[in-house]
């Protein structure tokens, strides 16, 4: 038990040590930033299958780019922070946006989802 207890304890002290850097050392605290992006979804008015995904991001670094995973089996990779995707049948997906986000050299991937249904 003592063994688990410093593991856990040392885990915990990195961690603090790595979101405790200023903004002047180029770090990215990837646990804040998670809370700044999320994913919208509008379908398009001419087809339900087509929707056009949007990522919100409220935070104060630069996205590089995202990774969209539309839940269907097919990806893509942008340098926006828009796409659109038509899926093949109406169903409930889990789209999945992995973020990249820098500070300098420092980066963060947070990975927002969105449950959709597509009509």
């Amino acid at each position: 038990m003592k063994k688990s207890l410093t593991i856990l304890l040392s885990a915990i002290f990195v961690f603090s040590i790595s979101c405790s850097k200023n903004e002047a050392e180029n770090v990215v605290d990837c646990v804040a930033e998670s809370l700044t992006v999320s994913i919208s979804a509008t379908p398009d008015p001419g087809n339900p299958k087509k929707i056009d995904f949007k990522l919100n991001y409220t935070g104060s670094h630069t996205i590089r780019k995202v990774d969209w995973t539309f839940g269907d089996g097919n990806k893509a990779t942008v340098n926006g922070t828009t796409t659109s995707h038509t899926y093949a049948a109406a169903a409930g997906y889990t789209v999945k946006a992995k973020v990249e986000i820098v500070n300098g050299s420092a980066i963060c991937s947070p990975e927002p989802l969105r449950n959709i249904t597509v009509n």
